[in-house]
């Protein structure tokens, strides 16, 4: 007799998963959402559980990885929202960060990376409306798994690395603690950074979230911009090469140059001053 074999099936997707294998679709039928043994192919018996409750809106389960990217993602377009960034100043402002600490951005010496992301999902929890049918929404897992495993090369460019979102701390501690964060994300609750600073942003289900970007900083000064950014899991990757290629940009401007207003542009020799910065 043949070994029996266990899967779940999930009745809103309408196939079976056995270590992130996708078998033939099933029927959606009692027999196969409620426990019951179902024929498989070559004469084999499957045992079927129920999967867990799941609304309209698409609710992942503990066994679902947020590491994983659906197939058929939008693709974010360039809109021109970052245009006006490279060369502005970072406001000088304290942000809660998920180690205890309040970091000042403006205030950080040397490079600093800074990856925006729009909000991490919670095993278990609904994603909100529609979320995957939003170019640049999907993928903050799988974006700060690739900046956990090039840390090291990262820090190693000389560079400081910081996520960035507007949920507050309490929200961000999960999300760093279940994916073993070697960096800190920071709180922009209040979207103090996101507003002097003019960052991209979209509203889903009442939420003001920012738009997925990356800034580079040198002494507090926006060196290079990443955006939009697509695909989420290689940018990482992108990120330190370009590290690699790029001395900064900016080692002949110093902090104790004569300060510029938040959301200004400091003047560069290749870039006149922004009229409506």
């Amino acid at each position: 007799m043949n070994a029996q074999r266990t899967f779940t099936v999930h009745s809103n997707q309408g196939y079976a998963e056995n270590g992130g294998t996708k078998f033939p679709h099933f029927q959606r039928s009692p027999t196969n959402v409620t426990g019951q043994r179902m024929r498989g192919g070559a004469g084999q018996w499957y045992n079927l559980r129920k999967p867990p409750f799941c609304q309209e809106n698409h609710v992942v389960s503990q066994t679902t990885s947020f590491e994983q990217l659906p197939a058929d993602l939008p693709v974010p377009e360039d809109d021109g929202a970052c245009a006006h960034l490279v060369g502005c100043v970072v406001p000088s402002l304290a942000l809660t960060a998920t180690d205890g600490s309040t970091v000042n951005l403006a205030a950080l010496p040397s490079r600093t990376l800074v990856y925006c992301y729009p909000r991490s999902g919670v095993p278990g929890q609904a994603l909100p409306t529609d979320w995957d049918a939003i170019p640049g929404a999907r993928g903050c897992t799988p974006e700060a798994c690739g900046f956990r495993d090039h840390h090291t090369e990262l820090r190693a460019l000389g560079t400081t690395v910081f996520g960035l979102s507007t949920q507050d701390t309490a929200y961000q501690q999960e999300f760093a603690a279940r994916l073993h964060l070697p960096f800190a994300i920071l709180s922009d609750a209040e979207l103090r950074l996101t507003t002097a600073l003019r960052l991209p942003t979209f509203t889903v289900d009442g939420m003001r979230l920012i738009k997925r970007l990356t800034l580079v900083l040198h002494d507090g000064v926006i060196e290079h911009v990443f955006y939009p950014i697509f695909p989420p899991d290689t940018h990482a990757g992108q990120v330190v090469a370009w590290l690699a290629d790029h001395p900064s940009a900016l080692s002949g401007v110093r902090r104790d140059d004569p300060p510029v207003p938040p959301g200004s542009l400091r003047r560069t020799p290749d870039r006149a001053p922004d009229p409506a910065g």
